[in-house]
């Protein structure tokens, strides 16, 4: 008997293919998984709004949006990792006017907000539950104080990029994944995860199966039990396929 009962896929870079687009064999895939009663699970680090369409394509039993700040299913938020108003507005009172910060993007448990693109502006006041603030952050001193002041927070970049995350510290692929298995009644030995990056590491490395696309960092691959074809290639469809012996 599979001990498989829940999928887990990252979106860019994994299940979407170079143009964003989700092929008719993952969907496919998706129906095979529910007929078998598998859950079926999208971790990304795009906001519900942003993965909206995938969402409606591939109707997936949970979403992990905002690289774990949010898990819901359906219209329903079943655990937030938002961070407090405190933290929030010390954070946004040093990025805001500050000319060692550029692009700005904030998501909320409802609203995304940016001020950039076709002249928007943010609020004069927000909604409590902030899940993520991402900023572009312009200098090498500016970086250093946003982490001494944000030592409460979970700081995430790449290298040779600017743009800097903030979230709650529980705001991970792998520690939402954690709370989801728990509330459905799952070990994580259970789960056969699929990603291709940084923020996939860490549930690639600790669920039942690790599988990486061949397009993925080295470090992902590195870390997977099994590297599937890359996402142009439809990997993750592929390698469902032969995992489960689906026709």
């Amino acid at each position: 008997m599979n001990k498989i009962k829940m999928i887990v896929g990252d979106l860019d870079g994994t299940i979407l293919d170079s143009r964003k687009q989700i092929s008719p064999e993952m969907k496919r895939m998706r129906n095979q998984l529910r007929q078998q009663e598998i859950l079926f699970v999208i971790a990304t680090a795009r906001s519900v709004a942003s993965a909206a369409p995938y969402i409606t394509k591939l109707e997936p039993d949970y979403i992990i949006s905002c690289d774990g700040g949010l898990i819901s299913s359906g219209e329903e938020n079943i655990f937030v990792n938002s961070m407090t108003d405190t933290q929030f507005v010390r954070l946004f009172d040093r990025i805001r006017d500050s000319d060692e910060i550029g692009k700005i993007s904030i998501v909320s448990t409802k609203n995304d907000y940016s001020n950039y693109n076709k002249g928007k502006t943010f609020p004069s006041q927000f909604e409590p539950g902030i899940i993520k603030v991402i900023c572009e952050v312009l200098s090498e001193n500016m970086l250093k104080t946003l982490q001494k002041e944000n030592e409460d927070l979970l700081l995430s970049y790449y290298d040779r990029q600017v743009w800097v995350r903030f979230s709650n510290k529980k705001a991970t692929k792998y520690s939402a994944l954690c709370q989801l298995c728990q509330s459905v009644g799952l070990s994580t030995d259970r789960v056969l995860a699929f990603g291709d990056d940084c923020n996939d590491i860490e549930m690639l490395a600790h669920c039942g199966i690790g599988v990486a696309v061949s397009n993925a960092i080295a470090t992902a691959k590195a870390i997977s039990n099994y590297i599937t074809a890359d996402n142009n290639s439809d990997g993750v469809a592929v390698f469902i396929k032969e995992y489960f012996g689906y026709k």
